[in-house]
Formats: C-alpha cells, sequence, structure tokens
C-alpha cells in the first residue's frame, strides 16, 4: 500500500544514496528519447488506478472523467507504441490489501452527504447504467468512495476512453489496453457477476496475451507482469511487439521502488545474452 513518504521515506532516502539513479524529465517521451530506443520498441504501463483516483476535485461528472484519462494516455501513446492501462482486481486481492481499504473506504464515505430515504446524494451500489453515469447532476467523485459501485464505473470509464481513441483512428501503429476491467462496461446486467478481462484496441493479441490463469489483484505487481509477459513474447520475430526492448512503468506508488529492485535482479541473472537486451524505467511522478 506504499513505503513511507515525506522527507526520510522510501523515495527520499532513494534519490539521496542513488543520485545517479534518478532523472527528472517532464515527458515519457522525453525518457525514451534519453535511451535511444525508438517509439516501435517501447511499452508505457499506466497505474490506472492512480489515473483515477488522481482526477482533480472540481471534475465530478462522467464525462470530465473521461476526458482527464484520455489527456493521461495520449502523452503514453506519444511515447509508445504499446500502451497498457493495469487496474486492481477485487475480487483476488489480498488480505492485507483488502483490510487496508476497508480502513480507506471508510474515511471516504464521510465525505459523501447524507440524505432522506427518497434521495439519493450519489450512485452507492452496482446497480447502474451508462446514461444514469451521463444524467445531469450525477457526481462521479462521490460514487468513488463507494467500492460497490467503483468497479462498474471504472468498466464504464475505460469502456468510454478505448471508444475516444479507437474513433481517433491510427491504432495501426500502436495499441491501447485495459487490463483488469469487464469489457461489457455498465451494459452488464444488474446482479451479473463482474469478469474483469482484458479490454483492447487488438483485442484478440492482448486478451491472449495478458490473460492468466491465476488473476492478480493489485496493479502494482500487474505492472512488473505486463513487461514480462511483452518481453517473452517480444522475443518472437512475428509478434506484434517483436522488438520491444523498453518498459516504462508509470506509478506514484513507492512499493515499485522495491518491487522492480527485485524485478531486476532477476533480469540481470538471465543466462542468454539475446534475452538480457532490456530496459524498464520505473517513472513516479
Amino acid at each position: 500500500m506504499g513505503l513511507k513518504g515525506g522527507d526520510h521515506g522510501s523515495k527520499t532516502t532513494f534519490q539521496d544514496e542513488f543520485p545517479d539513479s534518478f532523472l527528472p524529465c517532464p515527458r515519457l517521451e522525453d525518457a525514451r528519447e534519453l535511451t535511444g530506443v525508438d517509439r516501435s520498441e517501447t511499452l508505457v504501463v499506466l497505474d490506472g488506478n492512480v489515473m483515477v483516483m488522481a482526477v482533480p476535485q472540481a471534475m465530478t461528472t462522467f464525462n470530465e472523467y473521461v476526458m482527464i484519462l484520455v489527456a493521461q494516455i495520449k502523452p503514453a501513446i506519444t511515447a509508445a507504441a504499446h500502451v497498457v492501462v493495469v487496474f486492481d482486481e477485487p475480487k483476488a486481492m489480498t488480505r492485507a490489501k483488502s483490510d487496508e481499504q476497508r480502513l480507506r473506504d471508510a474515511r471516504r464515505k464521510a465525505t459523501t452527504p447524507i440524505c432522506s430515504d427518497e434521495l439519493v446524494a450519489c450512485i452507492t451500489t452496482d446497480d447502474f447504467t451508462l446514461e444514469m453515469l451521463q444524467l445531469e447532476g450525477c457526481n462521479v467523485r462521490l460514487l468513488m468512495n463507494h467500492r460497490a459501485a467503483r468497479s462498474r464505473f471504472i468498466d464504464a470509464l475505460c469502456n468510454d476512453v478505448l471508444y475516444h481513441f479507437q474513433i481517433a483512428g491510427g491504432a495501426d501503429s500502436w495499441s491501447l489496453t485495459f487490463d483488469g476491467v469487464d469489457g461489457r462496461g455498465a451494459g452488464r446486467e444488474f446482479g451479473e457477476r463482474r469478469v474483469a478481462g482484458i479490454l483492447s484496441t487488438h483485442q484478440e493479441f492482448w486478451s491472449a496475451l495478458l490473460t492468466r490463469e491465476v488473476a492478480i489483484g493489485e496493479g502494482d505487481i500487474k505492472l512488473t507482469d505486463v513487461a514480462q509477459r511483452v518481453h517473452d513474447e517480444a522475443l518472437k520475430p512475428d509478434s506484434p511487439v517483436a522488438g520491444v526492448v523498453l518498459n516504462m512503468l508509470v506509478t506514484v506508488d513507492t512499493d515499485s521502488l522495491v518491487i522492480e529492485l527485485l524485478k531486476q535482479s532477476k533480469r540481470v541473472a538471465r543466462t542468454d545474452e539475446a534475452d538480457r537486451n532490456e530496459l524498464t524505467i520505473l517513472c513516479l511522478k
């Protein structure tokens, strides 16, 4: 759930102890260009949980959330030919994280106005449609405080964001994929079980690549899992991701500092020289 922050936190300590390992870059594209790697050889993996929770306070409507996510994803598509946005999967969470999330939820619910029975301050359950999200006065920021409603909202949000990029065209030179969402969006029947999966501009390829036998509940673990799966697939000369050698993992979660150090120790231990041609950059906002 993130290491300690502040003046004596993990991020500050890492930068103080290993200053040569950090470099400020205004854009993902700038970071890629410093490596000398082409866009076609680059994968960006974005932490979708961070993106959705970091929407400015003034944004409260569904369409505003769509546009904010579009604005966050565009620089990634400019930097890389392949972009994957990963989300937590609540049904596969560890007990420790589930307990922590319950504490967070209790704090968030306190911000939802209390109303009489005939009024509803915001959507709080899984039973709503896209039309309900788009109604004037629907405050999706308040909805996000209620975990029962959040997953369907994220599914609907990702469907609309994907549609935005699809109608913009040009997807023959890039791909955009969401990992951990139900492709039915808000169209899933009320009471029907949510199935977290893959939603992509290139559905057949990415669904086969990222579908797991054992679900990963936490997005920060997915960051490195996606990079590993793409690396293995990139070794095949006829694959859509053939030649990808640069992974850019974008998050604010300081757990990734340790997760990626552990993963890097495995990368450098690879015995096949051809298998070691991989560079991973952890991009902490």
